[in-house]
Formats: structure tokens, sequence, C-alpha cells
């Protein structure tokens, strides 16, 4: 619920209709389940991941990048050159994406981010 919102405040009402709809669960439940949460995903640095915001609720204090998959991106940033699913391809860990031959022509090294260009993974179609 708290990536659904987008930094947005969830609600204590709207965390208890939707994860215990049919339950008398009272807020000290929620307030249990956020200190958890936090345990696990507060940064050592002290930067609070779930941000309490007095008599309302809860919003994530830090930006969440969400990835669904690896983006197959369909063209060569260099040459624009069209790339199939099935094509030889290179990409970075930020997934900027090379034709085999303009990446060979960068050593194999992103001019984006400085990353190692490594073989895009293959696929027959889309999902």
């Amino acid at each position: 619920m708290l990536l659904d919102a987008d930094g947005g405040v969830v609600e204590k009402d709207a965390f208890l209709s939707s994860i215990w709809p049919n339950e008398d669960i009272g807020e000290a439940n929620i307030t249990q389940h956020i200190f958890m949460l936090r345990s696990m995903l507060d940064d050592p640095d002290g930067r609070a991941c779930i941000i309490t915001v007095a008599g309302k609720g809860y919003r994530l204090g830090t930006p969440v990048e969400r990835k669904v998959g690896l983006v197959m991106r369909g063209l060569c940033e260099r040459c624009n050159r069209p790339l199939g699913m099935s094509d030889d391809a290179r990409i970075c860990s930020y997934e900027c994406t090379f034709c085999a031959e303009c990446a060979l022509s960068f050593e194999n090294i992103c001019p984006n981010c400085g990353g190692e260009l490594v073989a895009r993974p293959r696929r027959n179609s889309a999902p």
C-alpha cells in the first residue's frame, strides 16, 4: 500500500480496511507492523524508510524505484538500429542498450554510466 501511494500518506483506516477488512484490529497492530518493517528497511545511516504522519498514517520517506522486469528497448541508443527481442544486443546495469557493433566500439563500457556492457538476454516474445 505504501508503494502504491507513491510517497503519499496511507491513512491508518485504509490499512485497517484493506489488510484486516473483517477483523477488529486496533491501531496498535498497525504500529507493531510498521515497527517491524522499519527494522528491516531503515537505512543504517539513520534515514527513515517509513515516516509517521501524526494523526493520519504513514508514508514512504525515500523514493522507491519499481522494477517489473528488464526493459527490452527496441533501438540502439547510439545508432538507432532496431533491436528485436531475440537480436544480439548489450546492456549495462542501468539498462542502457546498444547493438553489438556499437558496444564493441565502446569496448563494452557504457558511455552513459561507465558500467560494463553485457549480452542482453534474448526473448522469443513479449510477456
